[in-house]
């Protein structure tokens, strides 16, 4: 297996997609610390972030929050939403499985690399607001929005919780992503029907006749990213959350076992 992930990764590596959405996604980071400057004393983002509005701190909150649901989903989804589709679509599939390549194999070793890439996509937006933001308005100890102070040694392991909870929630995107990659021969129809799924999940909570629906899908944990910080962390909404996660993850490879998309 070592061996077809180390060839995807040097694949993947080659590809522009790859380094232009890190630097994007870099590029966000700048733009939340811009915009947390001019919009920190406005009552929907104290509400997020509580009285402690002047700390860099909050800036790769902000960031996290705001962009765990669509902006990190689509992101991973263009890169992880490509792994099959997109060799069909070039016709490099075909051949790969007549070299005796196991589609199994394949399907695995992409599936690591799209949930690394999940967790890479997702550090990369917190240090680059993180880094905005200490230069900006500094690093020191603030209230949360608790009301319990932290300090600026707490804040980094809250960060460092933060970033690790987010990124198995991407994880668990990625994993969808490369599940329905396997059912389509074109990346663009793989990334709306991912991107469409991942609109409906977040949108029907804002209906009262379809709030059951999301408690039923579990939904809600992918945007609950703040919802981990507090002193001491919140460990038991973190647990519940990779476990939800988890169960997303298992159901993209039950999918796989019982269509069989490789049949052709």
């Amino acid at each position: 297996m070592y061996k077809y992930v180390s060839w995807e990764w040097r694949k993947e590596a080659r590809l522009v997609r790859f380094w232009g959405s890190l630097c994007a996604l870099a590029v966000m980071g700048g733009l939340f610390t811009y915009g947390y400057v001019n919009l920190r004393h406005k009552e929907a983002l104290l509400a997020i972030v509580g009285m402690g509005a002047s700390d860099g701190f909050f800036v790769p909150v902000l960031a996290v929050s705001v962009s765990a649901t669509i902006l990190l989903p689509f992101f991973v989804t263009i890169v992880s939403g490509d792994a099959i589709s997109g060799e069909r679509q070039w016709g490099t599939w075909p051949l790969l499985l007549s070299q005796g390549v196991s589609p199994w194999r394949l399907y695995g070793a992409k599936w690591i690399v799209g949930l690394t890439y999940a967790g890479l996509a997702t550090l990369t937006l917190v240090l680059s607001s993180a880094l905005g933001g200490f230069l900006v308005m500094g690093w020191h100890a603030t209230a949360l929005p608790s009301g319990i102070m932290a300090s600026a040694w707490d804040q980094v392991r809250l960060l460092a919780l933060m970033t690790a909870y987010v990124s198995v929630g991407q994880m668990a995107v990625a994993s969808l992503a490369i599940t329905v990659s396997a059912f389509f021969r074109n990346t663009l129809s793989t990334v709306l029907v991912v991107m469409g799924v991942l609109l409906v999940m977040v949108m029907i909570g804002e209906f009262p006749v379809f709030s059951t629906v999301q408690r039923f899908l579990l939904t809600d944990y992918f945007s609950q990213a703040q919802a981990v910080l507090s002193a001491p962390p919140n460990w038991l909404a973190m647990e519940r959350g990779i476990l939800v996660f988890f169960l997303y993850g298992m159901c993209s490879w039950m999918t796989m076992g019982w269509f069989e998309p490789f049949r052709d």
